[in-house]
């Protein structure tokens, strides 16, 4: 009966390290958000060309342009992201990692009329490949009508990436996709 005791207990324990080793536990290891970060970091460096493929405001700004994305500088935490209109900077997208969550925030170049600092901040972990950040308050301050606003990047290695605003309930919309299978030169 002994020996069958140990061929159970061993068994046991076979399994604990397999199931271990697996990954099988109640911690997350490798949660989206950091996947996210990750793919976002690779581009550190790159400048990438990109166009609006949805604008339910139909701004001139943005009608017929070109568009470009530079990803950098990036530091630890810190991802800054400057958008050019047509070779002129337009906004600096600034994600940050702030308690376990991740912060978008716009900055407007000197002499625009647009207002800086405004963005939002991700609720949960999202998804590997996309993170939604919501309106916070500093953005709702600005304008109330923002409240419901949220903006999406989207990452696909070697493929696309994307930046977009919707406000809920509402038809406003915007897209700009930027191609990450060719760096400029």
């Amino acid at each position: 009966m002994s020996g069958s005791i140990a061929r159970i207990a061993a068994g046991g324990l076979l399994i604990g390290v397999v199931t271990t080793g697996l990954g099988c536990s109640s911690k997350v290891r490798n949660p989206p958000q950091d996947r996210f970060w990750r793919n976002l970091t690779q581009l550190c460096g790159g400048e990438f060309v990109g166009r609006v493929v949805a604008d339910s405001t139909d701004s001139e700004t943005f009608r017929e342009k070109t568009l470009r994305l530079r990803v950098g500088p990036c530091d630890g935490g810190r991802i800054e992201m400057p958008l050019l209109v047509d070779g002129r900077p337009w906004v600096v997208l600034t994600l940050t990692r702030v308690d376990g969550q991740l912060m978008l925030k716009h900055d407007h170049t000197p002499g625009s009329p647009a207002p800086s600092g405004y963005g939002g901040q991700t609720k949960g972990q999202g998804v590997e490949g996309t993170q939604e950040f919501f309106a916070d308050g500093f953005t709702v301050g600005l304008d109330a009508d923002a409240a419901d606003t949220v903006w999406t990047i989207e990452v696909r290695p070697g493929s696309m990436l994307s930046y977009s605003l919707r406000r809920v309930d509402t038809p406003r919309t915007f897209r700009a996709v930027f191609d990450l299978s060719r760096l400029v030169e």
